[in-house]
Formats: C-alpha cells, sequence, structure tokens
C-alpha cells in the first residue's frame, strides 16, 4: 500500500471511479486500450493510449496506476493501492490479465474514491500464438476459454491454430493476415471479432470481442500476443457486418462454411482464408502446394466470374450456383454453392456456404 499527499490541484480527481484496460506487452510502454463504461470504444491513435496521456494528474499516474500496475505485473497479482490527494482518499485496484505461460499482457484498473463501491469490469482473458516453427501454435490463459465457451481447452497447453479458431468470425481479416505474415517484432494490431459459441438447446450463442495484439521476440520465438475482452452488452454480434452474412448462411442449414477473399493484384487471387465447423471438407482433394480444390474442367473460370459479379453487385451481392469438385475418392462431387457479399471490406470477401455434396 502506497501513501502519498499530493499538493497540485486536478480537477480529474474528482470524477466518479471507473475501470481501465492497460496493456502491459511491453511494461516499459503502457497502453490504455478500453475503458469500463464502454470497452467496445477504441481509444485514440489507433487504440493504444499512452498512460501518460490520460486524464489524471500525474501523481495520481504514477501511485495508483503506473506502480502498482508494474507490482502487479512482476507479482502476477491482484494488488491494491491508496493515495491522499488534495485531502481526498483515494485508492486503485489491479486485477493482472495472465496468460497461459505466466506472463501478464494487461491489466484492469480501477481508480477512484477510497470510499466508492467498485462493480466488475467485463470477461478479459490473455493468448500467445508461436510464430516461429512448422505451424503457428496458440496457448491460451485463464480466461479464454470461458469466453469462446470452450471448457475443454486447457490452460497453458500448446494448440495447432487451425484447431482452436474456427469459431470466430474476424472483421477485416486480410489486414490481420498482412500483419501476421510481416511479422514485425513491436508493431501492434486491433482485432474485433465475433465468438459462435457451441450451441446449446438449439440457440446460438453470440458474443462480440475486440483485441489488442502486439509481436514480440521471448525465449527465441516470435510471438504474438493479445489480450481480449467480451464487449456483447456494448456491441451487439449482429451489428458486425461479417457476422451478419456468416450467421444467415449459418442457421440451421447442414455443410461447410468459408470465408473467401478476393483481389486481382494478389499472386492467389481467391483465397479461402477460413473455415467454420469442419477445417475442410475432407471428401474433397486438396493440392498439396496450393491448397485448392481441383473444379471440373468444364467449370473453370466460373468462381471467377461469380466474383466478378458480386463486385458489380456491390455490398448487396448474394448468389447460387453449382459446381464440380475432385474427391479424395476419384470421383466429381457436385455441390452446391451459396455465396453472400461481407459488406464494407477491403480487399472484396464473401462468406460461401457448400452443401449437397455427392459423386456424379
Amino acid at each position: 500500500m502506497t501513501r502519498v499527499t499530493a499538493s497540485e490541484p486536478d480537477d480529474a480527481a474528482d470524477a466518479v471511479g471507473e475501470w481501465f484496460l492497460i496493456a502491459t506487452f511491453d511494461p516499459t510502454d503502457l497502453v490504455v486500450i478500453a475503458k469500463g463504461d464502454d470497452p467496445s470504444v477504441t481509444p485514440p491513435n489507433d487504440g493504444y493510449q499512452k498512460v501518460d496521456r490520460m486524464r489524471f494528474h500525474r501523481d495520481i499516474r504514477r501511485n495508483l496506476i503506473v506502480k502498482p500496475v508494474l507490482q502487479s505485473v512482476a507479482d502476477k497479482k491482484r494488488v491494491e493501492a491508496d493515495l491522499n490527494y488534495r485531502g481526498r482518499d483515494m485508492k486503485s485496484i489491479i486485477e493482472p490479465i495472465v496468460s497461459g505461460t505466466g506472463h501478464v499482457h494487461a491489466a484492469w484498473v480501477w481508480v477512484g474514491s477510497a470510499d466508492e463501491l467498485v462493480l466488475g469490469h467485463v470477461p478479459t482473458g490473455a493468448w500467445e500464438w508461436r510464430l516461429t516453427g512448422d505451424a503457428f501454435v496458440a496457448i491460451y490463459g485463464p480466461g479464454i476459454p470461458g469466453i469462446y465457451g470452450r471448457p475443454e481447452w486447457a490452460v497453458g497447453a500448446e494448440y495447432p491454430v487451425h484447431e482452436t479458431v474456427d469459431n470466430a468470425v474476424v472483421v477485416q481479416q486480410s489486414e490481420t493476415a498482412k500483419f501476421l505474415e510481416e511479422q514485425r517484432e513491436g508493431s501492434r494490431h486491433r482485432l474485433r471479432l465475433a465468438i459462435r459459441k457451441p450451441v446449446k438447446d438449439n440457440v446460438d450463442n453470440l458474443v462480440a470481442v475486440q483485441a489488442a495484439t502486439q509481436i514480440v521476440r521471448r525465449d527465441g520465438h516470435l510471438m504474438w500476443l493479445g489480450v481480449t475482452w467480451d464487449v456483447t452488452q456494448f456491441d451487439r454480434p449482429e451489428q458486425i457486418a461479417e457476422y451478419a452474412a456468416f450467421s444467415v448462411l449459418m442457421k440451421n442449414v447442414e455443410g461447410w462454411v468459408a470465408t473467401v477473399l478476393w483481389d486481382e493484384v494478389w499472386p492467389a487471387p481467391i483465397q479461402i482464408v477460413r473455415w467454420f465447423n469442419h477445417k475442410f471438407p475432407d471428401q474433397f482433394w486438396v493440392d498439396p502446394e496450393t491448397k485448392r480444390f481441383r473444379v471440373h474442367p468444364e467449370e473453370r473460370g466460373l468462381i471467377r466470374r461469380w466474383t466478378n459479379t458480386l463486385d458489380r453487385a456491390g455490398d448487396a451481392g448474394r448468389l447460387e450456383g453449382v459446381l464440380r469438385i475432385w474427391g479424395v475418392d476419384g470421383t466429381w462431387h457436385e455441390v452446391a454453392v451459396d455465396v453472400a457479399r461481407i459488406r464494407g471490406v477491403v480487399p472484396s470477401a464473401a462468406v460461401v456456404r457448400i452443401t449437397d455434396s455427392h459423386a456424379v
């Protein structure tokens, strides 16, 4: 506990107490990534506001925020601090967000009067992806399984990324892919996601979350560190354009669903960036080099024509068609394809559902 008497005036000290989520990826550069009154609102400066830009007087920042946060990071424990400021007793509460490897990625910090009632903050968890090696590996902290509705995920266990991400819909997936491809140490990236928790009683449990991330080098590995928090009560998943298209195609329908991106300037103009429910339809043959399906020769170019149609249709694009795809059983499989354009993203993107497959 720290008690300091400050003499400089500061109107901010009269404000009602509130929570702040502070990222601690780099303890020498603490940044505010969310506020408790509405954690769906992104702070200025691309979502990472420096702590020294907070409205509090420097004595409050130093003794109720910075010092106890650094202590919480070091001890990995809840910390409380108090301060007598201009004759007013103030306090702070620091709750660390610990990753699956025991590192503190962020801390919720409550600052207010010593006699105020402190309410809770939204569910929050830390995670990391190891970017070196043959495949990305995900490691989750204590809060993540609850947010994702996946109690079977073991804290601290290593999972191939493709086994754990399929129930998340990421807005601006192409930006995330580009960010990870560059893998610049110290670079930061914000995410906005909709989570489809496992269905219970035939009712979808939809959760909206945000995440702040940073790439760091740790123990010889390049790591993508993140902290994720639940903003469902502030930003309903149905408001997220990509999820709107995704949910239209997923609702009570058999089959496989993927998010697809296309851009004329890319080396691979059409890319499947995510499968939902299944990693990919395993009865279809996939080229081990290009990761593409083999489409019947009579239908080559059909997918490109569809993308052109969707581009001309703008945000309202939706179409249906039939394709023949080569199967691992050595036969052609006829599949129904339903495509819904994702609104407001660059490059162009759509959600694709494949259903009713049978050999022909």
